[in-house]
């Protein structure tokens, strides 16, 4: 019954609504179907991607998370050292000595090296 409805309704000459209840489609179909769109890419867009400068970094975020950056190569080879379990143990390790009074002057430590490289070796 409701299929023999729709058809007769489909194969009238009868609009589907009046130009009076929407007045969006007064330019036409396509055009409001346009502006649908670039609205929608819009907020997508705004909402999805975003790139801002932090200090020295360069972030693009995507929905509120950071996916990319851009920062120097030293940087970048610092946080992949820092990535390494065994270095940041050598770090605590080596920070732990130093408080505890350890720590040798770089001066005096580079002179000891410079000794030890002249020495002859047996």
């Amino acid at each position: 019954m409701r299929r023999k409805k729709l058809l007769r309704f489909l194969e009238s000459d009868t609009p589907a609504w009046k130009d009076a209840d929407h007045p969006e489609l007064g330019r036409g179909a396509a055009a409001w179907v346009r502006e649908l769109w670039q609205e929608n890419e819009r907020k997508r867009t705004k909402k999805q991607r975003r790139a801002h400068v932090n200090r020295k970094y360069f972030i693009l975020e995507k929905d509120g998370i950071p996916v990319a950056g851009v920062l120097s190569a030293d940087e970048l080879e610092d946080y992949l050292e820092m990535q390494e379990p065994g270095l940041k143990a050598q770090i605590r390790k080596s920070n732990e000595e130093y408080r505890r009074g350890k720590g040798r002057d770089a001066g005096i430590f580079w002179a000891d090296l410079q000794r030890a490289a002249s020495r002859p070796k047996r």
